[in-house]
Formats: C-alpha cells, structure tokens, sequence
C-alpha cells in the first residue's frame, strides 16, 4: 500500500448500538465485520453496543443468526473523528416443513417392539 494511499483514508471512531427493528430490544452479540478494510471482525456486546476504529468509505456488514444482514457504509467527509449508528436489524424467521420422526416403520412394528420389552423389577 502507497503512502499517499494510507493518508486518503481517515480513521474514525465508529460506534452504535443494534437493536430490533420491530420490537425495539437490543440484539447481542452481532458479528460485525469490516469488508472493506482486510475482512476485521468485531461482535457487539450482551447490550448490542459496540465500538471501534474504522475508515470513511468502509462498508461494515452487521451478521447475527435469526436475523437479516445490514450492511453500512461509513459516511465520508465527517465533521469530527467518530460515527455513531443506530443500527436496526429485521427478524428473518425460516419456516421448516413439519417432520414426524418414526423409529419404525409402522404402528405394528411400535407395538410388537413395545410388547416384547424387558423392563427390570427394580
């Protein structure tokens, strides 16, 4: 990387917290990660909060399971040194189609199994 590169690129403290974007509740423990600076990754705390050093420009991608990812880009051009974000992440809830678990092949083969069980006298 050019010098003259590294210096285009102010650092910034950039924080925030996560919440739901239905129900208004923190969500914890969020994976965050930098796509545009070398994949960093960070993760919010058990109260969503989270805090670190990024550059302007950067796209940061917001990752939790049960939810849909958010992407943010940090703006340019900021008049101070740090950016706060309230980021909002949607529930994506994925319905799985009802399963009936049989370990036999038929009610018949359920109940000789049963019937024919030794069960101890103590």
């Amino acid at each position: 990387m050019s010098k003259g590169f590294a210096q285009q690129k102010t650092l910034v403290q950039f924080s925030g917290v996560i919440r739901n974007t239905h129900s208004e509740t923190v969500v914890p423990y969020v994976t965050i990660r930098n796509i545009s600076f070398q994949s960093q990754t960070f993760a919010a705390n058990h109260q969503g909060y989270f805090s670190f050093v990024a550059h302007e420009g950067d796209t940061i991608l917001f990752t939790s399971m049960g939810y849909s990812a958010v992407e943010l880009v940090i703006p340019r051009g900021l008049s101070e040194k740090k950016y706060t974000a309230d980021v909002r992440m949607t529930t994506d809830v994925i319905e799985l189609d009802v399963v009936e678990p049989y370990p036999w092949a038929s009610v018949d083969e359920f109940n000789i199994a049963f019937m024919s069980l030794e069960i101890a006298d103590d």
